[in-house]
């Protein structure tokens, strides 16, 4: 006799997408406990919105309008209890989808709104252990009871109550290709950059000087030497995101005294 299938759980998975066809896949079919799931995409061309249609997700599209804003859109289509927000280059290990059964099979106190969870990048086709490749984000929450920050990059996501932890591993499998994070570096770090000097940050003194200090606390002090080529790759290109982010926004701050600047004749 056939086992019987498990329950679903009362969990909107909700995903915001554009041109994901290579990796979305994957993120959907770790998704098979949930109640429902969502896509938002915003103008996807590669056949993105039929595979995830062809494995039972609801795709709804919408313009794009920021990490944040989407995500909040994406959050509001939601109908069940609890939201997931998972990224398209992201999964649900099993052992996670076990914890989130047995935390959601049972009474949660009223006053936990949220659930963190440990999110491990994979790199170069490596799971990466240290080099602060380890994060504890806020991915699942009551649906009533969480936003995202409205700023175009770099969302946080805010909670009205208090936020427990859940076993279990989401993966990240974050870059396709060294090329891929190359591009996306690039854009990031305009899109940072631009996002900082709206809001009137600095750039902070010697931030130059942030590329030697970078490499040696994520590769030594962070232990990224204990992963390997992958490890070294990663530290390396994550020193040198953070010093172009502030390199960019100086360039942006210095716009305005070079226009203003006598020219020579």
């Amino acid at each position: 006799m056939a086992a019987a299938a498990e329950p679903l759980l009362p969990i909107s998975a909700v995903i915001i997408t554009k041109n994901e066809a290579d990796r979305i896949g994957r993120c959907l079919a770790s998704l098979r406990f949930a109640a429902e799931v969502i896509v938002v995409d915003s103008g996807s061309t590669d056949g993105t919105v039929e595979l995830a249609t062809s494995l039972g997700a609801r795709v709804v599209h919408h313009d794009w309008l920021g990490y944040g804003p989407q995500k909040n859109y994406a959050i509001s289509l939601a109908t069940q209890p609890w939201t997931l927000s998972i990224d398209a280059d992201e999964e649900v290990t099993p052992a996670l989808a076990q914890a989130l059964r047995q935390r959601l099979g049972e009474e949660v106190p009223p006053r936990v709104a949220g659930f963190r969870m440990r999110r491990q990048l994979v790199f170069a086709g490596r799971r990466l252990r240290f080099g602060r490749s380890v994060n504890y984000p806020v991915r699942l929450f009551r649906t009533h009871c969480g936003t995202f920050d409205a700023v175009t990059i770099h969302e946080s996501l805010r909670v009205d109550g208090d936020v427990a932890s859940l076993r279990g591993t989401l993966l990240h499998h974050s870059y396709r290709s060294l090329s891929d994070y190359l591009t996306t570096l690039n854009s990031f770090t305009s899109l940072t950059a631009q996002d900082k000097a709206a809001r009137g940050c600095r750039v902070p003194r010697g931030y130059a000087l942030r590329l030697p200090w970078e490499i040696f606390h994520r590769y030594f002090l962070r232990l990224g030497v204990l992963d390997g080529r992958p490890g070294l790759q990663w530290c390396l290109l994550s020193a040198f995101y953070v010093y172009v982010k502030y390199a960019k926004l100086d360039e942006l701050l210095s716009r305005p005294r070079q226009a203003d600047a006598p020219q020579r004749r």
